[in-house]
């Protein structure tokens, strides 16, 4: 149903001139239990989450006029006179299955805390196998999320870029963050943990060290940094890395690898190269970017 404020009913309503009375007020047909819906900043497309009965759970494309096929039909249909579904899933009690879709939110903030790959992507969850999943509508496929969580029941994105999700389960509100990247100094110190790679000598670096990953004697340095995991898809091209001397002049440094520290949980390592006009004999003070998010500044010695 769709009324104004007042009460009245829309007269641009898609049965406002074909239906009588309180039936004027219906903006589509064929939902079995639409617990939740969201609207998408921006555009106002609006996905409408429908909790099914036995078999399938469904977001549909919230449109005027459409009819969902309940109770005639439910899940995907290619029978033309209903909607089918932009996305669904069985119901069961594993990773991408469950019971009730319960919550819905378009990752669309003032300020993006995400990174740029979950932007116009929606997330939704599920409140008997208690995950939360994000649906790509240009895909029309759905990825994992979050897990282990009681009776997701709400979804909602902040101003601030967090999304914050009701568990009724755990009787709370909970707030996802995503951590600020950082690159590892020593304890109450700026001064980097970083090596000379390979030779796992720590600074002050040399400019040249023919020990180094190849024949062109230029130095490479390992950085360390934590809440760098690359994502699927993405290569050492998604770090941006710079130094910076205390003239406050900015010499751009190539990204040469980003992966998985060995045995270390957590902690990502960084190989940079530093370019030919790098100074020689002072201090360094070294950056990274991943994801329009910068690091803070560590300091490295040069001879």
């Amino acid at each position: 149903m769709r009324i104004n404020s007042d009460g009245s009913i829309p007269a641009d309503n898609p049965f406002f001139n074909t239906a009588a009375g309180a039936n004027r007020s219906i903006w589509a047909l064929g939902l079995r239990n639409p617990f939740t819906f969201a609207f998408q900043p921006g555009t106002g497309r609006m996905f409408i989450n429908d909790v099914g009965e036995v078999t399938w759970e469904e977001i549909n494309d919230g449109i005027a006029g459409s009819n969902y096929g309940w109770n005639l039909s439910e899940g995907p249909t290619s029978n033309p006179q209903f909607r089918s579904p932009l996305f669904s899933y069985l119901h069961g009690s594993s990773a991408t299955t469950g019971c009730a879709i319960a919550g819905g939110a378009f990752y669309n903030p003032a300020i993006a805390q995400f990174p740029q790959s979950f932007v116009g992507k929606y997330f939704f969850a599920d409140l008997c196998t208690g995950w939360i999943r994000l649906f790509d509508p240009s895909t029309g496929t759905a990825s994992d999320f979050a897990s282990n969580i009681s009776n997701p029941v709400d979804l909602k994105v902040g101003a601030d870029g967090s999304l914050y999700y009701l568990a009724r389960g755990s009787g709370a509100v909970f707030r996802v963050q995503f951590l600020e990247p950082m690159l590892i100094s020593e304890v109450g110190s700026d001064s980097a943990v970083a090596l000379d790679s390979v030779t796992l000598v720590r600074d002050p670096f040399p400019l040249t060290n023919i020990f180094n990953f190849s024949s062109d004697q230029r130095t490479r340095l390992m950085l360390f940094g934590m809440n760098m995991e690359l994502m699927a898809g993405e290569n050492s091209s998604a770090v941006i890395a710079r130094a910076e001397d205390a003239s406050l002049n900015v010499f751009p440094l190539l990204v040469e690898f980003v992966g998985p520290l060995p045995g270390v949980d957590g902690v990502t390592q960084i190989v940079v190269r530093l370019p030919d006009d790098t100074p020689a004999g002072q201090t360094l003070f070294v950056s990274a970017t991943l994801r329009s998010r910068t690091t803070n500044k560590v300091r490295i010695r040069m001879q």
